[in-house]
Order: structure tokens, then sequence, then C-alpha cells
């Protein structure tokens, strides 16, 4: 790493004010590190170039610009497609440009798929006693007691008190009927597939799709493979 600094006293000793390069490039060469010299030139207002040499090879190009109206960083450092800022030393952020090809929009084929149900849970708040915890605390829990589905012209409700049973009832209903469907469940992924996932692990495949810990999709099979 070379001083992230436009201090030249920084630099290392002066090797010669007047070096010019191979390419006929005229500055100033410095030894920083027993192994790193740096040479500056082209050296005008707030503007100069540099290249660090590595072992006697040259090893990074870079740009430096002094800025001063700025109170978040005074000195841009530039380096292929990197841009450094710097506040007294310290870096503040960094840049890169990338080369990209513009997104191009595709041709979309449009399914009109008029396979599917929609479905959801109702639920009540049982009042529960902890007994985990104080004599009078109480615990609230949502219990379902209900749930419906709806397909282009009919449905169907469900009012039970095993819910557990309520929610495969109306899977092994729609098992047969409604094969290879789509199934959109209202608040599925944020609180339904709580009481469901655990369900249907033992009747069904299931292949569940997260994000952000939640359920988005769900991939359902009977485990009858006559029935799938």
């Amino acid at each position: 790493m070379i001083p992230l600094s436009n201090d030249f006293n920084k630099y290392g000793e002066i090797i010669n004010v007047n070096h010019i390069t191979r390419d006929g490039l005229f500055g100033i060469l410095y030894s920083y590190t027993e192994d790193i010299e740096i040479f500056i030139y082209n050296h005008y207002n707030n503007k100069y170039n540099g290249i660090v040499y590595k072992r006697g090879f040259e090893y990074l190009k870079f740009t430096d610009l002094e800025v001063y109206d700025n109170p978040n960083y005074n000195l841009i450092r530039k380096f292929g497609n990197n841009s450094i800022f710097i506040k007294d030393g310290l870096i503040i952020h960094m840049d890169t440009i990338i080369k990209s090809k513009k997104v191009k929009q595709g041709k979309r084929k449009l399914i009109n798929n008029k396979k599917y149900l929609t479905f959801d849970i109702e639920c009540y708040l049982d009042e529960n006693v902890n007994n985990n915890k104080k004599k009078d605390e109480k615990r609230w829990d949502f219990i379902p007691y209900a749930c419906g589905w709806y397909s282009k012209n009919e449905y169907k409700i469900y009012m039970v008190t095993a819910w557990e049973e309520m929610i495969l009832q109306f899977f092994t209903d729609i098992e047969n009927k409604f094969k290879n469907y789509t199934i959109y469940i209202h608040n599925f992924s944020s609180f339904d597939s709580l009481y469901m996932l655990k369900i249907l692990y033992k009747k069904y495949r299931i292949n569940p799709l997260f994000k952000d810990g939640k359920v988005i999709s769900l991939n359902l099979s009977s485990k009858n493979r006559k029935n799938k």
C-alpha cells in the first residue's frame, strides 16, 4: 500500500528529481521501501500522475486529484476502473466502474393458466393458562377453525373442531379433482404455512422454497406414486 496522501514527503527519499522513463515521461522518482519506488509526473495545479514500481517492474499506474471544496474528502485516487475517496489519509469510500451490456427486453410468452384455486384459513384466539410462567399469566394462541377454497365456478367451506383433520381433508378433496393446479393461499408465507407444513409432511412430498426465512412457494405431490 502506497501513502494515501498528496504529501510527497511521505513517499520516501527522492532518488532523482529529473527522472526520465523509457517512454519519455519526466518527473520525480521516490524510494518508498526497499522494493517499492514511486514515480510522480505531469504535476499541474491540483492533479498529477504516478507509477508504482515493485522490484524494478511497473506495478500500478494511478492519477491523484486534489479536492479543496468538499468537506467529505480531499483526495481522489484513480487506478483502472476504481476511484478511492480519501480524507486525511483515510479511505472514505470506493467506486468501481463496471462495464456491462444494456439489458434488452425479451419477448414474453404469455400463458393463460386457468388451473388455479384460492385458499384461506380463518382462526380464533384461544386463551390458555401458561403453566410454565406465573399462575395468573395467560397465553393467547391462534387456532384454525375454518378454511375454504374457491375455483372458477365452485367453492367449498370446511368448519370442524379438529383443525389438523380439516386441513388434510381439504387437500384430500382437491388431490384427485384438481391435478396440476396452482393454489394461491392468503398470507401463506407469514402465517398459514406455520400450520400447514407440519401436517402436510405426514401425507405428502413437499418441496418448499424459502426467502428471508419465509415460505414463498411449495411444490406438493402425493406419497402414493399412482397419484402424483
